[in-house]
Order: C-alpha cells, then sequence, then structure tokens
C-alpha cells in the first residue's frame, strides 16, 4: 500500500498509518483467535456425529416399535390367514387342509398338532406382514429423518448488526468454503432465545437446508422443536416432533461443544470484523485525495462524517440515523451529501421542501411516506433534505404551520420505523438555520457537523482549482488569499468567473487580480472603510498593545498551527467618549477581518425568547463572515448581572453570549468578540470572566489632548498655528474626553460657519479663530 501525500493531508496521512498498523494487529489477532477457536471444532464434530447416530438408533427402534404396535392391532384379520397368504382364497384352501388334510394323512391327534403349529406360524407372519404394510409410509418417513444431517448451532447473547435477523449465531460442523457464522429470526411466540443452543436438523448436507431446530435449555428442561422449512401440517409433523424431543433430551452432553466453540467463534468473528471495517477505512482513505480534492472541508470533518458513512454501509451496530450539516450558504454542503452517496455507493435521494411539502392540509404526510417507501425499496440509501430548516423548523414556532406540523411528524415517525431495519436510510441534513430546527429533528441526527467558511489554506486550493480549471496560469499569492477572507467557495467560484470574464483577453498577473478582487469585494464585502493607527491618539504603551493585537487576530490561523492560542474575548472599558468604538475598528482594519458592530437595541427583543435568537443570529452572521470582529458598545446596559432586579431578557441575552463565546472559544481563528462599556463593575461576572484581555482606554492626558485637537484641526481653515494653539488649547481642557474635544471643534467650526454667512456667502471667508474654541471651551465648562 502507498501512503497518502503527507504535504496535502497531514491529518488523513496520520489516521491512514494508524490504520495500517491497527490492520497488521487486527489481522494477527483474528487469526489467533481463529486458530483458538479451530482447536474446538473436532469436539463439535464428534458430537454432531454422536447425534446423527443418536438420532438414526431413535429412528430405527421407533420403526420396530410402529410394527410391532400394528402386527398386535391386526391379530384378528392375521387369524382368516389371508395376511399370510395374501389371497382369501388361498386362505380358505389352507384352512382346509390344515383342518382335514394333514389330519386325514397324518392321523387326528398327530395330524391336529402339526395343523396348530402351522396355523400359528401362519398367523404370526400375516401379522408381521400385515404391521409391515400398514407401517410402510410412517416407516419411510422415519427411515428418510434417520438420513438428515444434524448440525450444533449457539445463538449468542448479543443481537446481529441486521435487526430483521437479530440473532447472531455460531453453527458447527460446516463444509469447507460455508461460513460458521449467520443470522436467525424466530417467531416471537418461542420467547427470548439470546443465548440458547440448538441441535440443528438439515434436510440435506447443504447448510441452508435447516429442517427443524430443537432447542435443549440448560435447566433441564423439555427440548422445543421449531419447524423452519419442515410441513408441519402433514401427518408426520409430530412423529417428527417426538423423535426430536427424545434427541434432544439424549443429546444435552452433545450440545456442550457447541457451547465452548461459540465462545472463542464469536471473538474470531468479532475480531474479523474489525478487520473488514480496517480494510474498509484504509480504502476510504485511500481514495479521500481523488475523491475529494474538489471539496473544501476540513481533514478532521470528513475524516469524522466518512467514518459514520462507513459504519452506515458495514450495517454493524449501532447504526447510525444521520449527519446533520450546518454552516454558511456556498460552503459545500449539498456536494459533500452527493460526494458522500458516491463513496458509499448507494442509491440517492435529494429533496427539498417543494419535494415534501403539499398544497393542502392533510396531502403532505402521503408524499413523506411514499418517499420512505422509494428510499427502503431502494435501500441502503442516502436521503439529503437541502435547506431542511424550511422542511424541520420548530412545530408551533413562527418559522412553521399546520402544514410543516404535518411534515415533521410524519418525517420523525417514519424516521423511526426504519430504526426496526438498520442500515436502510440514511438521512443528511443540511441547513444554514441551525437555531429553527425542530428539536425532535435534531435529536436524531447522529452528529452534528458544521462546515464553516474555508481556512487560508482550502481558500488557497479552491483558487489554484479554479483558476486551473479557467485555464489560468496563475500563482496564488498569500495577499489574494488573505484578500477572500470570509468567502465561501461559491463565493470564490463566482468571483474567478467574473474575473476570467473581465480579463479574458489580457494577461493576469497577482497585483492586478488582487485590486480587482478588492475592487469587486468592495460592492459587497462585510470589510469596514480603512482606518489606520495614526487616526486613534493613545498612549504609547496603549497604542502598541492594540498594534500587536491586530497582528495576532490577523495571523490568528497560523498562530493556532503553532499551538498558539489567541484571544476570543476583548474588552475595552473607560470613560464615554475615548475612542473604544474608534479603536474597535481600526483593529479590524489593520488585522484585516471583518467587522461586525452591534448596538445594544440589536440584542434586546421586544418579547421574552427572542433576544436569545437575536445574539444567536448575530453570531451565525459572524461566522458566515469569518473571520470576523464582533462588535458590542455599552455591553452592561443588555448584560447587567444576573439575579436580583434584572429582567428575564437581561438573562437570557447573558445566557445566550455565554454559550456562544465559549463557541467561539473552540473555533480556532473565526470570530472574536470586543466589548466596550463605561461601566464594567456592572458587567455579569461569568461573562466578565470570558473576556481574556480586558484594556482600559483612559480620558486623554495633555499631551494626548493636543494631538487629537491637532488631527481634528489639520484640515480645517483656520487663522492661526495649529500645533501651537492646541498645545496652549489642551492645557485648558483637562477631563475632556475625546468625544468631548471632538464637539468642541465641531461647535467653533458652526460659529466660523455662521459668521461668515452673515458677512456675506463668501465660504473663503470661513476662518475658524482661537475666540471660537475658548468660546465653546468655556461653554462646556458651564454645561458641565
Amino acid at each position: 500500500m502507498t501512503n497518502l501525500d503527507t504535504e496535502k493531508t497531514g491529518y488523513l496521512t496520520q489516521q491512514y498509518d494508524k490504520a495500517v498498523a491497527e490492520l497488521e494487529v487486527q489481522t494477527k489477532k483474528y487469526y489467533e483467535l481463529e486458530a483458538k477457536a479451530k482447536e474446538y471444532l473436532p469436539a463439535v464434530e464428534q458430537a454432531a456425529r454422536s447425534a446423527e447416530h443418536k438420532l438414526k438408533n431413535l429412528c430405527e427402534q421407533k420403526s420396530a416399535d410402529l410394527v410391532k404396535q400394528a402386527s398386535s392391532e391386526s391379530l384378528t384379520k392375521s387369524l382368516t390367514l389371508v395376511p399370510a397368504c395374501k389371497y382369501p382364497f388361498v386362505a380358505f384352501v389352507v384352512g382346509l387342509i390344515l383342518l382335514f388334510g394333514i389330519p386325514y394323512f397324518l392321523g387326528k391327534f398327530f395330524g391336529l398338532i402339526v395343523s396348530i403349529g402351522i396355523y400359528v406360524w401362519l398367523v404370526r407372519t400375516g401379522m408381521k406382514k400385515q404391521g409391515l404394510l400398514n407401517t410402510a409410509k410412517q416407516r419411510e418417513s422415519i427411515q428418510k429423518l434417520s438420513t438428515f444431517p444434524v448440525l450444533l448451532m449457539h445463538f449468542s447473547d448479543k443481537e446481529s448488526s441486521d435487526s430483521t435477523f437479530p440473532y447472531l449465531a455460531v453453527r458447527a460442523p460446516v463444509k469447507e468454503g460455508e461460513s460458521n457464522t449467520t443470522t436467525w429470526k424466530m417467531d416471537k411466540q418461542y420467547g427470548d432465545l439470546k443465548n440458547a443452543d440448538f441441535l440443528v436438523i438439515n434436510s440435506s448436507a447443504s447448510v441452508n437446508s435447516e429442517f427443524a431446530f430443537v432447542h435443549i435449555p440448560e435447566n433441564q428442561g423439555k427440548p422445543q422443536v421449531i419447524g423452519v422449512r419442515a410441513n408441519t401440517d402433514g401427518w408426520d409433523w409430530s412423529l417428527y416432533c417426538e423423535l426430536m424431543e427424545q434427541l434432544g433430551t439424549q443429546a444435552r452432553d452433545e450440545i456442550k461443544a457447541i457451547q465452548s466453540y461459540a465462545e472463542h467463534a464469536e471473538e474470531s468473528g468479532r475480531a474479523g470484523q474489525q478487520v473488514d471495517a480496517l480494510l474498509q477505512r484504509i480504502k476510504t482513505l485511500k481514495e479521500v485525495e481523488i475523491n475529494w480534492s474538489d471539496v473544501s472541508i476540513e481533514e478532521e470533518t470528513l475524516d469524522r462524517i466518512l467514518k459514520l458513512v462507513d459504519l452506515f454501509i458495514s450495517g454493524r451496530k449501532p447504526s447510525p440515523k444521520g449527519v446533520l450539516l450546518y454552516g454558511p450558504p456556498g460552503t459545500g454542503k449539498t456536494l459533500i451529501a452527493r460526494k458522500l452517496a458516491k463513496h458509499a455507493d448507494c442509491h440517492f435521494e435529494a429533496v427539498n421542501i417543494a419535494d415534501l411539502k403539499a398544497g393542502h392540509i392533510g396531502q403532505t404526510a402521503p408524499k413523506v411516506k411514499e418517499l420512505w417507501k422509494r428510499c427502503r425499496e431502494n435501500a441502503p440509501t442516502i436521503l439529503f433534505v437541502d435547506e431542511c430548516e424550511s422542511a424541520f423548523a420548530k412545530r408551533g414556532g413562527v418559522d412553521n404551520d399546520s402544514f410543516g406540523n404535518e411534515l415533521v411528524q410524519t418525517f420523525i415517525s417514519e424516521w423511526d420505523g426504519f430504526n426496526q431495519a438498520a442500515g436502510q436510510v440514511f438521512v443528511i441534513g443540511a441547513t444554514n438555520r441551525f437555531d429553527i430546527l425542530d428539536t425532535a429533528v435534531l435529536s436524531r441526527f447522529t452528529s452534528t457537523v458544521e462546515i464553516g467558511l474555508p481556512s487560508d489554506k482550502e481558500r488557497r486550493k479552491i483558487l489554484e482549482n479554479e483558476f486551473n480549471q479557467a485555464d489560468f496560469k496563475l500563482e496564488v499569492s498569500d495577499e489574494l488569499v488573505t484578500e477572500t477572507t470570509g468567502m465561501s467557495g461559491r463565493d470564490i467560484h463566482t468571483l474567478v468567473a467574473t474575473l476570467v470574464a473581465e480579463n479574458f483577453n489580457s494577461d493576469l498577473d497577482t497585483d492586478k487580480i488582487v485590486e480587482q478582487v478588492r475592487k469587486l469585494r468592495g460592492k459587497s464585502s462585510t470589510q469596514i472603510k480603512t482606518l489606520s493607527w495614526e487616526d486613534i491618539i493613545l498612549p504609547e504603551q496603549s497604542l502598541n498593545e492594540f498594534m500587536n493585537l491586530g497582528k495576532e487576530l490577523r495571523n490568528s490561523e497560523r498562530l493556532e498551527k503553532m499551538g498558539i492560542s489567541t484571544p476570543k474575548g476583548i474588552l475595552l472599558y473607560g470613560p464615554p467618549g475615548t475612542g473604544k468604538t474608534q479603536i474597535a475598528r481600526v483593529l479590524a482594519g489593520q488585522s484585516g477581518l471583518s467587522f461586525i458592530a452591534a448596538a445594544t437595541s440589536d440584542l434586546k427583543a421586544n418579547y421574552t425568547g427572542q433576544s436569545g435568537s437575536k445574539v444567536k443570529a448575530l453570531f451565525e452572521r459572524a461566522r458566515s463572515q469569518a473571520p470576523c470582529i464582533v462588535f458590542i458598545d455599552e455591553i452592561d446596559i443588555v448584560a447587567g448581572s444576573r439575579g436580583g432586579s434584572s429582567d428575564g431578557f437581561v438573562q437570557e441575552i447573558v445566557g445566550q453570549l455565554l454559550q456562544e463565546i465559549d463557541g467561539v472559544a473552540s473555533k480556532a481563528g473565526q470570530v472574536f468578540l470586543l466589548a466596550a462599556s463605561n461601566h464594567p463593575d456592572n458587567i455579569d461576572s461569568a461573562l466578565l470572566s470570558r473576556f481574556e484581555r480586558k484594556i482600559e482606554i483612559g480620558l486623554p492626558d495633555e499631551s494626548s489632548r493636543a494631538k487629537i485637537l491637532a488631527l481634528l484641526l489639520q484640515n480645517k481653515p483656520v487663522d492661526f498655528d495649529v500645533v501651537t494653539e492646541a498645545e496652549n488649547l489642551a492645557a485648558i481642557t483637562a477631563g475632556l474626553s475625546g468625544r468631548d474635544l471632538s464637539s468642541l471643534v465641531t461647535r467653533a467650526t458652526r460659529k466660523a460657519v455662521s459668521r461668515a454667512m452673515m458677512d456675506g456667502d463668501d465660504i473663503e471667508n470661513i476662518k475658524i479663530s482661537m475666540d471660537d474654541l475658548n468660546s465653546v471651551s468655556r461653554e462646556l465648562e458651564t454645561e458641565e
């Protein structure tokens, strides 16, 4: 076996090597167990021959008993000598000879004695002949039974993988090439037969010609005869039952041989199943690089799904019922489902809400039942339900109606129905609205798997495939990979198609492509307006901390691969107006991440039970644009301490935020929560502990105020030296925040504009003076 390409599939290569190593161990174990089991086989063979011999003796004895009984019952008829002489006329003549002829020639006394002797002999001969004649059919049937081969069988105490034939059985002896393991079903009238022992009477030498089972209980109870392919309505069935019950009683010692053999054969069989499973796993892993090269999916996730499908196809228990794929649109969920059906080499049914929902109440259930009937008839089947949030929305919720309720109830009923026949239908659901799915449907999926947006490595792979298919020889640069951050596989396909269409007759180079990607994404991009740290005035230490944090977030995926975690929760706290929101936007811009800003009104709903959904929807949106920064301003308003006077909305929001933050922490390099608060002490303690970094943004000192004022005034019309007067103004504005300073400059600008407009409408005369700024400064002091 050749190994997979380690560079391309490191994780899968490790799994492949692990499976090969396990196969070697399991194969060795299997042969050892098989050899051990074979040591007990001669005893089983001897026990089966002994049972056959006993059956033959019982049949012979029964035949003799039947003849004897029939002979006794034919005494009256035999006295007429007809049975012995065959014909009545001959019997009449023989009677005359015995009565008159012999006494006449030998004398009355001696002749009479001879005649009586001959008569008795003829009567006995006639009785025997008549007995043989009357029991001919019975003896023929018994003779046939005596030639039937006998096997020994043991039912395991564990169920088989096929619920239609639940009993896992070990039988012996069998011919070379025939399996000593099989599965059986028995009518419920015979009770629970797990761990039961049987003599199996076969009608021929074939192991698939079972005539009847003789159940021999462990408690010395009466053996139970179970007809398999016998004509139990025939007149000889009761005779067979009598003989087989007697055989069961006599063969209690013989049955012990199959018990010892079965114990080791079952262990060997389980080891064989492990070998088969490992062979299938190795085959699956070898085919991944070929069959899944055009699918963008994490290797661990793909391996997890393939294991479920392989288990489904194998028929081993417990059989998985299905898998739910959830994630943003365009991430390849439908393609994955079709690939899985091809991998399983089984029937594939793909449906959506239109295929399941009827136009009138009462007509949806028949459509669902017909679908399941078709799936079972073509089993094994993979049933794919696309956009299943439309079909399986919560019953009684705002996203469902009476048609939907009927659909969900019927689908669940049919889904549970195939549980009695494992390995028939495997359901794959795909959704990007995980939160609105009916809980009963969710609970029936064996596993839920998130298919997220592609990582940098996966985006590079997609871009390379798309450009190759378009016959464009272009090296995919790191910059291009970064520019496609937050895009799904479908988005990248559309992007490349657009690029190819617009550059069909021109040569493409990386710089040109990157420039066009930025332009195209600008039309509907989640990227924020570009800002730099030069737009933010902070103390040097704080500025360096934020700049380093931005670099961490930009390289989060690479850091995660090195085992270095990046903070998933960051809290900015300090007085109002200190630029916390501006810092958040710059941090997102400089790290190259998408940015979603949520106000408190975006989280708090009008009715109880809806706020949690709004929080969940916010983070789902962020995951769809990942890597992404979610910014929540004034978080203390909606996430105050729970208990006491807090309302139900706050408790709901805090509870959902905790779940989402914990979920964010488990997803490397995807979503980062950045929050701002003027009152961090009011934030719920559990939520506050989730923020790995807490950074204080205080009021600006005099030097910072001077820089802020200079930045605000640098492009405005003034009649003074900006740098000098900004320093003077900073000295008299202690205690003002950045927002206050911005307001000061804005109001001073308004004064200058109003003055210029009163002197005329020439805007060239607009000049901001120090008097304007000092006047507004005094007004601000008065307002405080």
